[in-house]
Protein backbone atom coordinates (compact mmCIF):
# COMPACT_ATOMS: atom_id res chain seq x y z
CA UNK A 1 0.00 0.00 0.00
CA UNK A 2 1.61 3.25 -1.24
CA UNK A 3 5.00 1.57 -1.70
CA UNK A 4 7.51 1.06 -4.51
CA UNK A 5 7.84 -2.40 -6.04
CA UNK A 6 10.02 -4.25 -8.50
CA UNK A 7 7.91 -7.19 -9.65
CA UNK A 8 9.41 -10.39 -11.04
CA UNK A 9 7.55 -11.78 -14.10
CA UNK A 10 7.62 -15.19 -12.40
CA UNK A 11 5.17 -13.90 -9.79
CA UNK A 12 2.37 -14.05 -12.35
CA UNK A 13 3.12 -17.65 -13.24
CA UNK A 14 2.88 -18.55 -9.57
CA UNK A 15 -0.41 -16.66 -9.28
CA UNK A 16 -1.96 -18.91 -11.92
CA UNK A 17 -2.07 -21.70 -9.32
CA UNK A 18 -3.79 -19.48 -6.74
CA UNK A 19 -7.56 -19.13 -6.30
CA UNK A 20 -9.54 -16.32 -7.89
CA UNK A 21 -9.90 -14.42 -4.60
CA UNK A 22 -6.12 -14.30 -4.08
CA UNK A 23 -5.56 -13.15 -7.66
CA UNK A 24 -8.10 -10.33 -7.31
CA UNK A 25 -6.70 -9.27 -3.92
CA UNK A 26 -3.18 -9.25 -5.32
CA UNK A 27 -3.95 -6.99 -8.28
CA UNK A 28 -6.20 -4.81 -6.13
CA UNK A 29 -3.27 -4.23 -3.75
CA UNK A 30 -0.97 -3.40 -6.67
CA UNK A 31 -3.38 -0.60 -7.67
CA UNK A 32 -2.08 1.49 -4.74
CA UNK A 33 1.60 0.85 -5.51
CA UNK A 34 4.29 2.37 -7.72
CA UNK A 35 5.85 -0.22 -10.04
CA UNK A 36 9.47 0.22 -11.16
CA UNK A 37 10.36 -0.37 -14.81
CA UNK A 38 13.36 0.28 -17.05
CA UNK A 39 13.73 3.00 -19.69
CA UNK A 40 13.59 0.51 -22.59
CA UNK A 41 10.52 -1.33 -21.19
CA UNK A 42 12.38 -4.66 -21.16
CA UNK A 43 10.64 -5.85 -17.98
CA UNK A 44 7.26 -4.91 -19.47
CA UNK A 45 8.07 -7.08 -22.48
CA UNK A 46 8.92 -9.90 -20.07
CA UNK A 47 5.49 -9.46 -18.46
CA UNK A 48 3.92 -9.75 -21.92
CA UNK A 49 5.78 -12.99 -22.64
CA UNK A 50 4.57 -14.47 -19.34
CA UNK A 51 1.01 -13.32 -20.05
CA UNK A 52 0.97 -15.23 -23.33
CA UNK A 53 1.75 -18.47 -21.47
CA UNK A 54 -1.08 -18.10 -18.93
CA UNK A 55 -4.25 -20.07 -19.69
CA UNK A 56 -6.42 -18.54 -16.97
CA UNK A 57 -8.50 -15.90 -18.79
CA UNK A 58 -9.25 -13.80 -15.69
CA UNK A 59 -5.60 -13.72 -14.62
CA UNK A 60 -4.53 -12.91 -18.18
CA UNK A 61 -6.93 -9.95 -18.29
CA UNK A 62 -5.77 -8.68 -14.89
CA UNK A 63 -2.15 -8.91 -15.99
CA UNK A 64 -2.86 -7.15 -19.29
CA UNK A 65 -4.50 -4.22 -17.46
CA UNK A 66 -1.60 -4.14 -15.01
CA UNK A 67 0.98 -3.94 -17.83
CA UNK A 68 -0.92 -1.19 -19.67
CA UNK A 69 -1.23 0.87 -16.49
CA UNK A 70 2.48 0.99 -15.65
CA UNK A 71 3.60 3.52 -18.32
CA UNK A 72 0.26 5.36 -17.95
CA UNK A 73 1.00 6.61 -14.44
CA UNK A 74 1.12 3.48 -12.26
CA UNK A 75 4.86 3.04 -12.75
CA UNK A 76 8.13 4.83 -12.16
CA UNK A 77 10.67 4.64 -14.98
CA UNK A 78 14.32 4.32 -13.95
CA UNK A 79 16.02 6.35 -16.65
CA UNK A 80 19.69 6.13 -15.72
CA UNK A 81 20.33 2.40 -16.21
CA UNK A 82 20.22 -0.11 -19.04
CA UNK A 83 18.95 -3.66 -18.70
CA UNK A 84 18.47 -6.37 -21.28
CA UNK A 85 15.41 -8.50 -21.87
CA UNK A 86 15.94 -11.90 -20.26
CA UNK A 87 14.96 -15.29 -21.54
CA UNK A 88 12.75 -17.44 -19.31
CA UNK A 89 15.67 -19.35 -17.79
CA UNK A 90 17.27 -16.15 -16.49
CA UNK A 91 14.17 -14.60 -14.92
CA UNK A 92 14.88 -16.24 -11.57
CA UNK A 93 18.19 -14.42 -11.09
CA UNK A 94 16.29 -11.18 -10.31
CA UNK A 95 19.10 -9.19 -11.92
CA UNK A 96 16.79 -6.60 -13.49
CA UNK A 97 14.75 -6.21 -10.30
CA UNK A 98 17.90 -5.63 -8.24
CA UNK A 99 19.17 -3.01 -10.68
CA UNK A 100 15.84 -1.17 -10.53
CA UNK A 101 15.69 -0.97 -6.74
CA UNK A 102 19.37 -0.08 -6.37
CA UNK A 103 18.80 2.93 -8.62
CA UNK A 104 15.69 4.09 -6.79
CA UNK A 105 16.06 6.15 -3.62
CA UNK A 106 12.83 4.95 -1.96
CA UNK A 107 12.47 1.92 0.27
CA UNK A 108 11.44 -0.91 -2.07
CA UNK A 109 9.82 -4.31 -2.22
CA UNK A 110 11.04 -7.00 -4.63
CA UNK A 111 8.15 -9.34 -5.39
CA UNK A 112 9.38 -12.84 -6.18
CA UNK A 113 7.72 -16.12 -7.06
CA UNK A 114 8.90 -18.02 -3.97
CA UNK A 115 8.75 -17.29 -0.24
CA UNK A 116 12.05 -15.66 0.68
CA UNK A 117 13.51 -14.72 4.04
CA UNK A 118 13.45 -10.97 4.60
CA UNK A 119 16.64 -9.33 3.38
CA UNK A 120 17.63 -5.74 3.99
CA UNK A 121 20.58 -3.69 2.79
CA UNK A 122 22.53 -2.69 5.89
CA UNK A 123 25.48 -0.93 4.26
CA UNK A 124 23.61 1.50 2.04
CA UNK A 125 20.32 2.65 3.57
CA UNK A 126 19.40 4.51 0.38
CA UNK A 127 18.80 1.13 -1.32
CA UNK A 128 16.87 -0.65 1.39
CA UNK A 129 14.61 -3.37 0.11
CA UNK A 130 12.67 -6.43 1.20
CA UNK A 131 11.91 -9.60 -0.72
CA UNK A 132 8.36 -10.95 -0.63
CA UNK A 133 6.28 -13.64 -2.30
CA UNK A 134 2.63 -12.82 -3.14
CA UNK A 135 1.50 -14.38 0.15
CA UNK A 136 4.15 -12.45 2.13
CA UNK A 137 3.06 -9.29 0.37
CA UNK A 138 -0.66 -9.71 1.01
CA UNK A 139 -0.22 -10.87 4.61
CA UNK A 140 3.16 -9.67 5.88
CA UNK A 141 4.51 -11.20 9.07
CA UNK A 142 5.26 -9.24 12.24
CA UNK A 143 8.85 -8.42 11.34
CA UNK A 144 8.05 -7.20 7.83
CA UNK A 145 8.21 -3.54 6.84
CA UNK A 146 5.56 -4.08 4.15
CA UNK A 147 2.47 -1.93 4.56
CA UNK A 148 -0.85 -3.74 4.36
CA UNK A 149 -4.40 -2.98 5.43
CA UNK A 150 -4.73 -6.71 6.19
CA UNK A 151 -2.36 -6.44 9.13
CA UNK A 152 -3.77 -7.89 12.33
CA UNK A 153 -1.47 -8.48 15.27
CA UNK A 154 -2.38 -10.68 18.22
CA UNK A 155 0.18 -10.94 21.00
CA UNK A 156 -0.09 -12.99 24.17
CA UNK A 157 1.53 -12.30 27.51
CA UNK A 158 5.05 -13.67 27.77
CA UNK A 159 6.06 -13.21 24.12
CA UNK A 160 8.60 -10.76 22.70
CA UNK A 161 7.49 -8.12 20.25
CA UNK A 162 9.14 -4.93 19.00
CA UNK A 163 5.97 -2.86 18.85
CA UNK A 164 7.53 0.47 17.93
CA UNK A 165 9.64 -1.05 15.14
CA UNK A 166 6.45 -2.49 13.64
CA UNK A 167 4.58 0.81 14.01
CA UNK A 168 7.46 2.72 12.42
CA UNK A 169 6.55 1.51 8.92
CA UNK A 170 3.25 3.41 9.14
CA UNK A 171 4.86 6.42 10.81
CA UNK A 172 7.76 6.98 8.40
CA UNK A 173 5.53 7.50 5.37
CA UNK A 174 3.01 9.72 7.19
CA UNK A 175 2.46 13.44 6.65
CA UNK A 176 0.55 13.91 9.89
CA UNK A 177 -0.16 11.74 12.89
CA UNK A 178 -2.80 11.53 15.60
CA UNK A 179 -2.26 9.42 18.73
CA UNK A 180 -5.37 8.62 20.76
CA UNK A 181 -4.90 7.00 24.16
CA UNK A 182 -6.59 8.04 27.37
CA UNK A 183 -4.05 6.29 29.61
CA UNK A 184 -0.62 7.53 28.61
CA UNK A 185 0.41 8.22 32.19
CA UNK A 186 1.90 4.78 32.89
CA UNK A 187 5.65 4.33 32.71
CA UNK A 188 5.42 1.78 29.89
CA UNK A 189 3.02 3.87 27.81
CA UNK A 190 5.14 7.02 28.21
CA UNK A 191 8.28 5.14 27.25
CA UNK A 192 6.66 3.69 24.13
CA UNK A 193 5.21 7.08 23.29
CA UNK A 194 8.69 8.59 23.45
CA UNK A 195 10.02 5.82 21.19
CA UNK A 196 7.29 6.69 18.67
CA UNK A 197 8.16 10.40 18.91
CA UNK A 198 11.81 9.46 18.33
CA UNK A 199 10.88 7.60 15.12
CA UNK A 200 8.89 10.64 13.96
CA UNK A 201 11.78 12.98 14.79
CA UNK A 202 14.25 10.80 12.90
CA UNK A 203 12.27 11.23 9.67
CA UNK A 204 13.62 14.81 9.70
CA UNK A 205 10.21 16.09 8.69
CA UNK A 206 8.55 18.90 10.66
CA UNK A 207 5.52 16.73 11.27
CA UNK A 208 2.38 17.76 13.20
CA UNK A 209 1.48 15.23 15.89
CA UNK A 210 -1.77 15.58 17.83
CA UNK A 211 -1.99 13.59 21.05
CA UNK A 212 -5.51 13.06 22.38
CA UNK A 213 -5.67 11.82 25.94
CA UNK A 214 -7.71 12.29 29.09
CA UNK A 215 -7.05 15.15 31.43
CA UNK A 216 -5.65 14.21 34.83
CA UNK A 217 -9.00 14.97 36.45
CA UNK A 218 -10.96 12.79 33.98
CA UNK A 219 -8.49 9.93 34.27
CA UNK A 220 -8.55 9.95 38.05
CA UNK A 221 -12.33 10.23 38.38
CA UNK A 222 -13.99 6.83 38.84
CA UNK A 223 -17.67 5.96 38.88
CA UNK A 224 -18.79 3.59 41.64
CA UNK A 225 -21.82 1.78 40.21
CA UNK A 226 -23.09 0.40 43.52
CA UNK A 227 -23.48 3.87 45.03
CA UNK A 228 -23.71 5.84 41.78
CA UNK A 229 -21.01 8.09 43.19
CA UNK A 230 -17.86 9.56 41.65
CA UNK A 231 -14.57 9.38 43.55
CA UNK A 232 -11.15 10.77 42.83
CA UNK A 233 -8.24 8.30 43.00
CA UNK A 234 -5.17 10.43 42.25
CA UNK A 235 -2.37 8.54 40.46
CA UNK A 236 0.00 11.49 41.04
CA UNK A 237 0.78 11.80 37.34
CA UNK A 238 0.77 15.06 35.36
CA UNK A 239 0.33 13.99 31.75
CA UNK A 240 0.39 17.57 30.43
CA UNK A 241 3.84 18.05 31.93
CA UNK A 242 5.12 14.71 30.62
CA UNK A 243 4.04 15.39 27.03
CA UNK A 244 5.43 18.93 27.11
CA UNK A 245 8.79 17.44 28.11
CA UNK A 246 8.70 15.35 24.95
CA UNK A 247 7.82 18.43 22.88
CA UNK A 248 10.81 20.31 24.28
CA UNK A 249 13.12 17.33 23.73
CA UNK A 250 12.12 16.64 20.11
CA UNK A 251 11.97 20.01 18.38
CA UNK A 252 11.37 18.56 14.92
CA UNK A 253 7.99 17.25 16.09
CA UNK A 254 5.11 19.73 16.37
CA UNK A 255 3.27 18.27 19.37
CA UNK A 256 -0.29 19.32 20.10
CA UNK A 257 -2.19 18.06 23.12
CA UNK A 258 -5.95 17.58 23.06
CA UNK A 259 -7.32 16.84 26.52
CA UNK A 260 -10.68 15.12 26.95
CA UNK A 261 -12.72 15.72 30.10
CA UNK A 262 -14.86 12.61 29.78
CA UNK A 263 -13.64 9.01 29.45
CA UNK A 264 -16.41 8.34 26.92
CA UNK A 265 -14.78 10.79 24.49
CA UNK A 266 -11.96 8.33 23.73
CA UNK A 267 -13.42 5.07 22.50
CA UNK A 268 -10.35 3.44 20.92
CA UNK A 269 -6.64 3.64 21.50
CA UNK A 270 -5.24 4.25 18.02
CA UNK A 271 -2.75 5.96 15.73
CA UNK A 272 -4.16 7.74 12.68
CA UNK A 273 -2.03 8.91 9.76
CA UNK A 274 -3.12 10.47 6.48
CA UNK A 275 -3.47 6.93 5.04
CA UNK A 276 -3.92 4.39 7.83
CA UNK A 277 -5.74 3.83 11.10
CA UNK A 278 -3.97 1.50 13.52
CA UNK A 279 -6.19 0.45 16.44
CA UNK A 280 -3.68 -0.23 19.20
CA UNK A 281 -5.68 -1.94 21.90
CA UNK A 282 -3.64 -1.92 25.13
CA UNK A 283 -0.34 -2.26 23.29
CA UNK A 284 1.41 0.96 24.38
CA UNK A 285 1.00 -0.10 27.99
CA UNK A 286 1.51 -3.81 27.28
CA UNK A 287 5.10 -3.91 25.99
CA UNK A 288 7.98 -3.14 28.35
CA UNK A 289 11.37 -1.60 27.58
CA UNK A 290 12.81 -5.00 26.67
CA UNK A 291 9.96 -5.66 24.17
CA UNK A 292 8.41 -8.18 26.55
CA UNK A 293 4.61 -8.41 26.36
CA UNK A 294 3.22 -8.07 29.88
CA UNK A 295 -0.45 -8.37 28.90
CA UNK A 296 -2.31 -9.61 25.84
CA UNK A 297 -3.32 -7.16 23.12
CA UNK A 298 -4.70 -7.04 19.56
CA UNK A 299 -3.91 -4.52 16.82
CA UNK A 300 -5.93 -3.95 13.66
CA UNK A 301 -4.94 -1.87 10.60
CA UNK A 302 -7.33 -0.31 8.10
CA UNK A 303 -7.13 2.26 5.30
CA UNK A 304 -8.53 5.72 5.95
Amino acid sequence: MFQTLAVSPLVFIQLSSEDKRTQLDFFSALETETILYDKNNCILEEYDCVKDKINNSILKQLLEEFIKGIPMGKGKKIENVDVIKRNEKKLSNLETEMILVKNNTDWNIILTDLPTKLKFSITKPEIDYEFASPSNYLKPDDSSQILSDNDKIEKKKGTNYDLVSWLSKFIKSAKQIEIHDGYLQSERALRNLEKIITVISNTNKKMPVEITTMSDVARNTHHIKSTNAFVNLDDNKNIDEEIKKLGNKYELVNLFINFKKDKRDISDRKIITDKFQVVLGHSLDAVDNDNYVVKQFDIQVSLI
